[in-house]
């Protein structure tokens, strides 16, 4: 779980991470791919969101697609690496990312997770105290979500921000 703040504005949602060059999205059979990978976007993890938080009285996360575009970058970054983790030696951290993918801040977090269904990623996001806590921030107004999977393993990022 990441919490931080950033105030600046970006532009290029393209970069090099060491050791694996730029990262390209494109078109795949009505879904987005990393290196042959392929992505699931919102559906069921956005929508146990909303009903997580609409349990608690909150109100629906609105979707952000620069959001979604660094949680794909991202989730197909921990594919290639086959672990979730934040971050990787040579990417940018979670606030230079959404930047450069174009999303506008005052507070953001992240949820990842590594499992072999979209139920498994699911239950763990709600399992996890920490996981559950940045869902149901009730700071956060948006989300983006990246789920990527390879050789049998979904690779998920879950991306919060209060937008500016």
């Amino acid at each position: 779980m990441w919490r931080v703040s950033d105030q600046r504005a970006g532009s290029d949602a393209r970069g090099p991470v060491a050791g694996l060059g730029p990262v390209e999205l494109r078109q795949i059979d009505g879904l987005l791919g990393v290196d042959g990978d392929r992505f699931a976007d919102r559906g069921e993890v956005d929508e146990d969101v909303t009903q997580a938080r609409r349990a608690q009285g909150l109100p629906a996360l609105k979707w952000n697609e620069a959001l979604a575009m660094a949680a794909r970058r991202h989730a197909g970054l921990m594919a290639q690496h086959g672990a979730a983790e934040h971050g990787f030696p040579g990417e940018p951290a979670l606030a230079a990312r959404v930047t450069q993918a174009g999303a506008r801040f005052v507070w953001l977090s992240e949820n990842v997770v590594q499992g072999s269904r979209v139920e498994t990623i699911q239950a763990e996001f709600l399992r996890s105290p920490n996981h559950r806590a940045n869902m149901l921030d009730a700071e956060m107004d948006s989300i983006g979500v990246g789920v990527v999977e390879r050789g049998g393993q979904l690779f998920a990022v879950e991306d919060f921000s209060k937008a500016k």
